[in-house]
């Protein structure tokens, strides 16, 4: 599920804790399980500074949301119920691969500090 909304970004970003994975930077929130089922929502970011034209921005972005709808499952069947937005902060475009790794470790990490 896409994370949306103003303030739910802005309570991750004041009251979250982040984990770096080069070239990701994850910020999570986690919430309090409402009902039997954990809830997953996840945003991404690219820097304009680093990516001028929106071509690449926007082919970064589409690479990190395939990669965590991949994993996504992962997540939930784990009991995880957060929020996570998830910047890439590279300075220029790396291979799907490596991010795919980078991400994967970044989940691992988050399931260690649930």
């Amino acid at each position: 599920m896409r994370l949306k909304g103003e303030k739910k970004i802005e309570s991750i970003f004041k009251e979250g804790k982040s984990v770096f994975v080069f070239p990701i930077k994850a910020v999570f929130l986690s919430l309090p399980i409402a009902g039997d089922c954990a809830h997953f929502s996840f945003g991404v970011s690219v820097s304009k500074r680093n990516f001028k034209r929106a071509v690449d921005r926007n082919r970064i972005k589409r690479q990190l949301r395939e990669i965590i709808f991949k994993q996504e499952k992962n997540i939930i069947e784990n009991g995880l119920d957060t929020s996570i937005m998830y910047i890439y902060v590279g300075k220029e475009l790396l291979e799907f691969s490596i991010m795919e790794t980078a991400i994967h470790k970044i989940n691992r990490k988050l399931l260690l500090l649930k």
